[in-house]
């Protein structure tokens, strides 16, 4: 519990640190999360146990997405129900197919392991997008008044 802890004051302090500099504080939060996890002398992120890890992953997923769905307008949605599942589903799609690509020709991995790696990038691609609208449409940036 001492390590869960230390991991979400740390990263508090490279989200502060990365906003800053000007960067989104997902990215320093991110930083802080890999150095407490990779170096060596440190070592303080590997004693959460992979239970709490995975349920808090997924609980901060679930509210990234409620976060963004709450946020949709249903009359606009409405009126766009023809752009709405292409502008969803081909970006994921072309996402994880390039994704895949690259990881089969530039880190020689086989197709099938590839693929999945592409894929699963275009599935948490909405947890660092949604929170990056949601920011932009608090600034009233990109909305016709």
């Amino acid at each position: 519990f001492f390590a869960l802890i230390v991991l979400v004051v740390v990263s508090s302090i490279g989200g502060f640190l990365a906003k800053l500099a000007k960067l989104p504080p997902l990215l320093g939060m991110m930083v802080a999360g890999f150095l407490l996890r990779n170096i060596p002398v440190i070592g303080i992120a590997g004693d959460i146990s992979s239970i709490w890890s995975s349920t808090l992953r997924n609980i901060a997923l679930v509210i990234i997405l409620i976060r963004g769905g709450i946020s949709l307008d249903a009359k606009q949605l409405w009126k766009l129900k023809f752009a709405v599942p292409t502008l969803a589903i081909l970006p994921c799609i072309l996402e994880g197919a390039t994704d895949g690509l690259i990881a089969i020709y530039f880190l020689e991995m086989p197709w099938q392991w590839g693929l999945m790696l592409g894929y699963l990038l275009a599935a948490l691609s909405p947890s660092v997008v949604v929170p990056t609208t949601l920011s932009l449409r608090e600034k009233v940036v990109g909305i016709n008044q």
